[in-house]
């Protein structure tokens, strides 16, 4: 019994020299048996953590465009012909580290904002554009003439099957736009909060992205030509007024964290640019 006591989980037993009663036996028996399986519960979670994937992200872009296929429609919906559209992606690159294969089955998209640019002028028909995005958009026509917001945030989903070999890096891409672009429509900026749910039911998140969408009219050199062919000859005191909201939001959204589209960093360029040249 002298060895016994110098564990301290049994160490109040047989005390004082005395003969252990066999309720005391029973206790030391079970004492010990909880020590074996708790010991043995502890080599088998580090077995088994050793061969799970250990999904991570390594790298987000939305540098890139990609063209996409696309129907043109009259505003009823009818298809009249074939088209593509050139759309901002999303790419991401993830590393499992772990030793077992890691699955991905569904993209969250969490929109924290999404809000249409004001159409500063009359242009453009009746035909509307349907793209195959990865996730499609509400697009409601509302007030095409003023800064447009959905009710926010929401959130949208894209269920996918996308392995990731034990060990290795992998790379896959997302696109997002409006379901229909009007051919009057300028286009949506979205500020989107992007994760991805893998191996049953864990999460992994991605980042903050903030798109700018393809768009039926970009709203910079529309109206009529001049001799150059550059623009408007002459836009009015308020489609000046509506450009430079249209700016001092674009602005704002070019300094909110996340990684940002280069179609609206360019957006942000040209835009600027146009209004300079105006004198606006």
């Amino acid at each position: 019994m002298r060895g016994l006591r110098r564990i301290p989980i049994l160490r109040t037993f047989g005390a004082g020299g005395k003969p252990w009663a066999r309720s005391d036996k029973i206790a030391a028996g079970v004492g010990v048996c909880s020590v074996a399986l708790a010991a043995a519960t502890i080599v088998q979670t580090q077995v088994n953590s050793a061969h799970e994937p250990d999904l991570r992200v390594v790298a987000v872009s939305a540098k890139l465009s990609e063209e996409i296929d696309a129907t043109e429609e009259y505003s009823t919906g009818i298809v009249v012909g074939s088209n593509t559209v050139f759309t901002p992606k999303v790419d991401i690159t993830v590393r499992n580290a772990g030793e077992a294969e890691a699955l991905i089955t569904r993209a969250d998209l969490t929109f924290r904002r999404a809000t249409r640019l004001a159409r500063c002028v009359e242009v453009g028909g009746e035909m509307a554009i349907a793209a195959d995005y990865h996730v499609k958009v509400p697009a409601p026509w509302g007030d095409p003439f003023k800064l447009y917001s959905l009710a926010a945030p929401f959130t949208l989903h894209r269920e996918m099957r996308f392995q990731v070999e034990a060990l290795s890096h992998d790379r896959f891409t997302l696109t997002v736009g409006p379901k229909r672009i009007h051919e009057m429509a300028m286009p949506w900026i979205y500020e989107i909060e992007v994760s991805l749910v893998h191996d049953g039911t864990d999460v992994l998140p991605v980042g903050p992205v903030v798109l700018l969408s393809a768009a039926g009219q970009n709203g910079i050199d529309y109206g009529e030509e001049n001799e150059e062919g550059d623009g408007p000859d002459s836009p009015s005191d308020e489609e000046l007024r509506c450009q430079r909201a249209n700016l001092a939001f674009v602005d704002k959204e070019v300094r909110r964290p996340g990684e940002k589209s280069a179609g609206l960093l360019s957006y942000q360029e040209d835009l600027r640019t146009y209004l300079e040249d105006l004198g606006g």
